[in-house]
């Protein structure tokens, strides 16, 4: 199953259109107006109900941001490393590694399997990924970890 992250242009705040492979919208994503670092919420697209909200915490080293899904909270950390991006993360033992640019990662469990794959498209006017997960229970918890990703390294 894989879901099509595509961030808005033209907006005040961070704004993303979440599909599904046919191209229906599942997930409505917009960034809070004059905040203190982002407060990203995630509604359901067709009940409109919040299912998620990823919020930065300010002033930390390394960068930190708190993603609650469904009143859950779990912590995705950027570690500090030279060449190829990774971040620390407390849901499920997943652990997250990206390609030497940074533009593609892979989900890991705590065996290294691969758990979802967020793959950045190249050629669009505003970020773009491709999240792939095996299993559809983890399609949320890999888009989310796709944009706190996107979020954390906008601040480089």
């Amino acid at each position: 199953m894989s879901l099509t992250v595509r961030q808005r242009i033209f907006t005040l705040t961070d704004t993303y259109d979440v599909c599904d492979h046919t191209g229906r919208p599942r997930y409505s994503v917009w960034t809070e107006f004059l905040t203190i670092g982002h407060k990203i919420h995630v509604c359901d697209a067709g009940s409109g109900e919040e299912v998620a909200r990823i919020d930065e915490i300010v002033l930390t080293f390394p960068q930190k941001a708190t993603v609650t899904i469904l009143g859950v909270p779990w912590t995705v950390a950027r570690r500090f490393t030279l060449f190829r991006p990774k971040y620390a993360f407390d849901y499920n033992g997943w652990a997250v590694d990206g390609d030497f640019l940074g533009l593609s990662y892979k989900i890991l469990d705590r065996n290294g399997n691969t758990v979802a794959n967020i793959e950045h498209e190249p050629f669009h006017l505003s970020d773009y990924y491709v999240v792939t997960a095996a299993d559809p229970r983890d399609e949320l918890a890999a888009m989310l970890l796709a944009i706190s990703i996107d979020m954390l390294n906008c601040k480089n």
